[in-house]
């Protein structure tokens, strides 16, 4: 596995490995009518992909948003993490992060991050890397089933 930054060619790879984690894990609630474009978010700052074999596997951003919302000044939120099912188990999530940490630190920012707070196995792997809970709010937007989930918020110290 390899962790470098996504280049526009990637994108059809982040849009497969996508797919599989969205009918696997639910991820993200409601698929984008176009997914290139959620992918590439005008307020996306940089984003990063995990390689294995030469495919795409997995997809980190940082974003100037968080939950909708600009972030505050001095911090960067993590944005659309996801890893490929069949290509978990092997750290790259954890890699992916750190190519996050490392540039909020050479770019002197706070990172945040929002999380709904059913997705267990995400908010293990914050917590187990450190981030601190900062508070709960019910999102602005709801899923497919039409309930507003509740989000966690965390902040990694830098």
């Amino acid at each position: 596995m390899i962790v470098r930054e996504r280049v526009d060619g990637d994108l059809d790879g982040c849009v497969d490995a996508l797919a599989q984690v969205h009918e696997c894990d639910g991820y993200p609630n409601t698929w984008p009518q176009n997914p290139h474009r959620w992918l590439s978010s005008p307020t996306v700052v940089k984003a990063w992909v995990g390689e294995s074999d030469g495919r795409v596997v997995g997809h980190v951003a940082v974003d100037r948003e968080v939950a909708g919302a600009p972030t505050t000044a001095g911090s960067i939120a993590v944005s659309r993490l996801f890893v490929h099912p069949h290509a978990r188990g092997n750290g790259l999530s954890g890699a992916l992060l750190d190519a996050v940490t490392d540039f909020a630190a050479e770019s002197q920012l706070e990172l945040v991050l929002d999380v709904v707070e059913d997705a267990l196995p995400a908010i293990a792997l914050y917590e187990r890397r450190g981030w601190v809970y900062v508070d709960a709010r019910l999102a602005d937007w709801t899923r497919t089933d039409g309930v507003r989930p509740v989000e966690r918020r965390y902040r990694l110290p830098l």
